[in-house]
């Protein structure tokens, strides 16, 4: 049996996490893109919903960052294919989105919000605490 620690085996540890980012916005996705890479994440970035499944199966996130701000009704389309049709991988979703689409969001989602605008350091930590949550910090005294 592998050494364990903190609840993942070293080859968990060893292996970068996937993240597939969905943003409209091609600025937001190349910043976004570029601190999860330098924190060690493997990302996949869209702009479109175009060929969404064939990427979720072929890529096979750990978690999906997804911005909700996509022209209605797509970002809610995209959203309800990414949970009802792939959700057999239980691939936690963390949604961005303006304060004004929360309610949308609530009303068929118990996942994640982070709203815009929002802080870089917010979105790593809420990245971490999604796909690391056993992952104890402990700081020097």
């Amino acid at each position: 049996m592998p050494d364990r620690v903190s609840g993942f085996s070293i080859i968990d540890v060893l292996m970068a996490k996937k993240i597939l980012l969905i943003d409209s916005d091609k600025e937001t996705l190349s910043c976004i893109t570029v601190v999860l890479v330098s924190e060690g994440y493997e990302v996949m970035g869209h702009t479109s919903a175009k060929d969404i499944g064939a990427n979720i199966l072929a890529f096979k996130p750990d978690l999906i960052l997804l911005n909700f701000a996509f022209p209605k009704p797509e970002g809610m389309n995209m959203y309800k294919a990414i949970k009802v049709d792939y959700s057999k991988r239980s691939v936690p979703v963390l949604m961005i989105s303006t304060k004004n689409n929360v309610r949308e969001i609530e009303k068929h989602s118990n996942d994640e919000i982070i709203l815009k605008p929002f802080d870089l350091n917010d979105l790593l930590e809420k990245v971490r605490e999604t796909m690391h949550p056993k992952i104890v910090r402990f700081t020097a005294s």
